[in-house]
């Protein structure tokens, strides 16, 4: 693994895919970490803008070979479960996930992550909401920060962070490598999974119905039961998922 720090850049993804394109490719499991994105993305096209400074944003590439389209998908869940397990490794917080890729401290996200296929490459974005500025004054309502939830009580070392979370989806990539399934990693998303047992409402592209989260299969598909009993297997790049009264 090699992490290249920048200073400021429009998209770390971007940044990768241009790099991707260039003559000299970036090598398997490289990672662009800059200070500032200019023109950051989340799921869906959505805009992220933050101050300098004030959040980890980074990408890396990896090199999937003849890996099924449902790699990118399972590649946000493991991403997710990572960046979950070092934020607690790190800090006296809890960390829940709203399916498939939202990070939640006090019910509040603070991270996402943007997984892109590009021919035979996967670009794992993360941005972590580190300090005030991270996210706009309009989102305080279901937006938050590490340094906020933390009030002061400890520093925040943005490199140890930064290695944690990309040495273990390194190590954890290895793993998924072997046996292409989430397998290992199912519990404990699982354990963290804020829709798990609640009232959901699934939005489709014309249409939408509410049914009953219960936890993700071994391939990241969202298990609800619907008002018939049904058990459905909802995809991620298919749909929207929020809770019945709010976001979640």
């Amino acid at each position: 693994m090699k992490i290249i720090h920048l200073d400021a850049v429009d998209s770390t993804n971007d940044e990768l895919k241009r790099r991707l394109a260039s003559d000299d490719p970036p090598e398997d499991r490289t990672v662009i970490n800059a200070e500032h994105q200019s023109a950051g993305r989340g799921r869906s096209g959505h805009e992220w803008i933050s101050a300098y400074g004030s959040a980890l944003t980074g990408s890396m590439i990896i090199y999937t070979g003849d890996m099924p389209p449902d790699v990118v998908p399972m590649l946000t869940i493991l991403s997710a479960v990572t960046v979950a397990e070092a934020v607690e490794e790190m800090f006296p917080l809890s960390v829940s996930i709203k399916w498939p890729n939202d990070l939640l401290l006090s019910e509040k996200k603070f991270c996402g992550i943007l997984c892109e296929r590009i021919d035979k490459t996967v670009i794992i974005g993360i941005g972590v909401n580190l300090f005030e500025g991270s996210y706009p004054d309009e989102l305080s309502g279901h937006a938050t920060c590490i340094s906020g939830e933390l009030a002061g009580t400890q520093a925040i070392d943005r490199l140890r962070l930064c290695e944690l979370i990309w040495s273990r989806i390194d190590e954890y990539y290895e793993r998924f490598a072997l046996i292409r399934t989430l397998s290992f990693l199912m519990d404990r998303y699982n354990s963290k999974l804020i829709n798990a047992g609640r009232r959901v409402r699934i939005m489709e592209a014309k249409s939408s119905f509410e049914a009953e989260a219960s936890g993700i299969d071994e391939t990241g598909r969202l298990i609800v039961k619907d008002d018939n009993g049904r058990l459905l297997f909802i995809n991620s790049g298919e749909v929207s998922v929020r809770g019945i009264d709010g976001y979640v």
